[in-house]
């Protein structure tokens, strides 16, 4: 670069800017192209496990080369320290520094909800049945923040946030017709147990919102409302797109996790040992003291009737 150039690179650079606002929408466009295209290709496989597995790999691929290093994507069982249990999810967003496997057996893995930061279950399609397991499947993992993990209602204590989001490659029918599906189905459901992102291939977007509308940050997958349905996003100058929805359903669980992995206090590894010791004393110490008061009342009871 000789001087002339130079002087002239540099007074572009210092009283310019070049701006691409469609940089993210044509890239995006790419990766939600050819996952579609690559779905296609795995309806091939004939084994159904087997072409959810693969559709799960493809999804966690494109989610790896996005989400920070600090944030690794796993597989597995979450478990507190009273030995409660999730359903197995399907990936699992964890916090780089804590997330040791308490328990690891082949591919089988076991980690600490303290280390777990949010949850993503894959669908090759999204029927009315697999809208159930999903819900179950939510609520077995999120409880497990609440105490001994059988919550109905919310601890009032408890500050900490578990995203539970769902991404599926297919759905019969409108985008809508979805959101009155959870909305119905979630109806029993108390809300810091529900999911809070569901992404459809090709649809779109549903959180939780009211009809004036969505604020653009990650906290609104947190409101309290009923599930609305996000076809796409943008304004009158920038075409709306269905990547646009995808990158706010990605950004929203990576912002969450970031923010979350900052404020959880790590796990207690000892307590997952010392807990359910403890839980194992105090019932056996109560199976003792009823069978003793039910030796009593029978000494009792034998006494009074003069048979001893």
């Amino acid at each position: 670069m000789n001087r002339e150039k130079f002087e002239n690179e540099l007074k572009i650079q210092l009283s310019s800017n070049s701006v691409d606002i469609s940089f993210l929408r044509r890239w995006f466009d790419k990766t939600l192209e050819s996952l579609r295209s690559i779905s296609e290709q795995r309806s091939e496989i004939s084994h159904p496990r087997h072409r959810g597995d693969a559709r799960e790999i493809d999804i966690q691929g494109v989610f790896e080369k996005i989400f920070p290093d600090a944030l690794p994507l796993r597989k597995g069982f979450v478990l507190n320290s009273h030995t409660t249990v999730s359903r197995e999810q399907d990936i699992i967003v964890t916090s780089g520094d804590t997330a040791g496997t308490l328990i690891q057996a082949g591919e089988v893995s076991y980690f600490p909800i303290e280390s777990c930061l949010a949850s993503i279950e894959v669908k090759s399609n999204l029927t009315l049945p697999e809208i159930r397991k999903s819900i179950i499947s939510c609520v077995s993992v999120k409880k497990l923040l609440y105490g001994d993990g059988f919550s109905n209602e919310r601890a009032d204590e408890q500050k900490d946030e578990f995203c539970y989001a769902i991404f599926s490659y297919g759905y019969s029918k409108s985008l809508s017709h979805a959101a009155e599906q959870f909305n119905t189905l979630l109806s029993d459901v108390p809300f810091h147990l529900r999911p809070n992102l569901i992404y459809i291939l090709g649809k779109g977007l549903l959180i939780p919102g009211h009809e004036a509308g969505l604020e653009l940050k990650y906290e609104q997958m947190f409101y309290q409302g009923e599930f609305r349905a996000l076809p796409s996003l943008g304004t009158a100058f920038i075409k709306k797109t269905e990547s646009y929805a995808f990158l706010w359903y990605v950004t929203s669980i990576i912002d969450h996790c970031l923010n979350e992995k900052s404020n959880r206090k790590p796990p207690s590894y000892l307590s997952y040992i010392v807990n359910p010791i403890c839980f194992q004393s105090l019932f056996e110490r109560k199976i003792k003291e009823e069978n003793h008061e039910q030796y009593q009342s029978i000494i009792k009871n034998l006494t009074e009737s003069g048979e001893i």
